[in-house]
């Protein structure tokens, strides 16, 4: 039995694992971007969306979430176009994105509305012919988001390779 609590011991020696979880700060800002195209013309409220990480969210030298990773949105505000003018609305709410089997919930979001071209539409708006322009949002439209409260996510454990055949850090390599 000793001999199996030395050899425990030595392995673990022999292979120092780095760290196994990182800590993901509330606040922390996630740098989202849509998927598809929305618009108030074809999506409705309380709608689901494909949203995605567009760039590796580090902690210190650590990659907490990688670029890619997806996420959920939803929109939060769909409205169509009026007449006399009035524009489409569509707002976008991100609400989490789940890492190594934890769910991060997120708070944020965007307003998008329709433009209209105020001088075509100056001499109709009396007579109730022309309807405001849908809102729009392109795929890969940046949508504010930031961490509600603090998280611990679990990284992979990666043994650190030590012994004869390695190099220091720091070292000259051997010939």
């Amino acid at each position: 039995m000793r001999s199996i609590a030395i050899a425990v011991a030595a392995l673990a020696l022999a292979n120092p694992v780095i760290a196994r979880e990182v800590l993901l700060p509330g606040g922390t800002q996630i740098p989202l971007v849509t998927v598809d195209e929305l618009s108030s013309k074809t999506n409705n409220t309380g709608e689901p969306i494909k949203l995605k990480v567009r760039d590796d969210v580090r902690i210190g030298e650590v990659v907490a979430i990688p670029a890619g990773t997806m996420a959920v949105g939803q929109i939060t505000d769909a409205r169509g176009t009026g007449a006399f003018g009035v524009n489409g609305k569509l707002q976008l709410a991100p609400l989490y994105l789940q890492i190594a089997g934890v769910t991060v919930r997120l708070v944020g979001g965007e307003l998008a509305q329709g433009e209209t071209n105020v001088g075509t539409v100056a001499g109709l708006l009396t007579s109730g012919l022309v309807s405001g322009r849908s809102a729009k949002v392109r795929a890969g439209s940046p949508v504010g988001s930031r961490v509600m409260r603090d998280v611990r996510l679990p990284l992979e454990a990666v043994p650190v390779v030590t012994g004869p055949t390695s190099t220091p850090p720091g070292a000259p390599p051997k010939p």
